[in-house]
């Protein structure tokens, strides 16, 4: 089953029931959300309430591996009128936490697999050029001035 809404001089957004995909923007989807924009700076704004002076959280979270779990905390945000906080793999709430936090990077655009260049595991170790990070801070390489 097909849905579409708001076709007005072009396509705007289709749900597509035999893939299971959504698309905005897209009449045909490559992935389970796809949004296109006319726009060379495409964005997702996320709220909790469009109400002025209130509290904002908000989260991207993903499924834990057991099904009965709280889902696991990939980003969150949380904004008062005294602090703008950005939390990676976790923070404070209704979520499970990640128990190691991986950043990667690749040589060029297309390389499709990239290289792990730092950690942060567990217990809080820091790993630099590392994946088993054996002190607080563990850098592997030369450090340059």
């Amino acid at each position: 089953r097909t849905m579409t809404f708001g076709e007005v001089g072009g396509f705007h957004i289709k749900s597509d029931g035999s893939t299971d995909k959504v698309g905005i923007g897209t009449s045909s989807p490559a992935a389970n959300l796809e949004v296109i924009s006319a726009t060379d700076y495409s964005q997702i704004h996320l709220t909790d309430t469009d109400s002025n002076n209130t509290v904002q959280r908000l989260g991207i979270q993903g499924q834990h591996y057991g099904s009965s779990e709280a889902p696991i905390r990939i980003i969150g945000m949380y904004n008062s009128d005294t602090t703008s906080n950005v939390q990676i793999g976790g923070g404070s709430g209704d979520h499970n936490s990640a128990t190691l936090v991986q950043f990667f990077t690749s040589a060029n655009t297309t390389t499709s697999a990239g290289t792990l260049r730092m950690i942060v595991s567990s217990s809080g170790e820091v790993g630099i050029g590392t994946d088993v990070p054996s002190n607080l801070l563990t850098i592997h390489g030369m450090l340059e001035k």
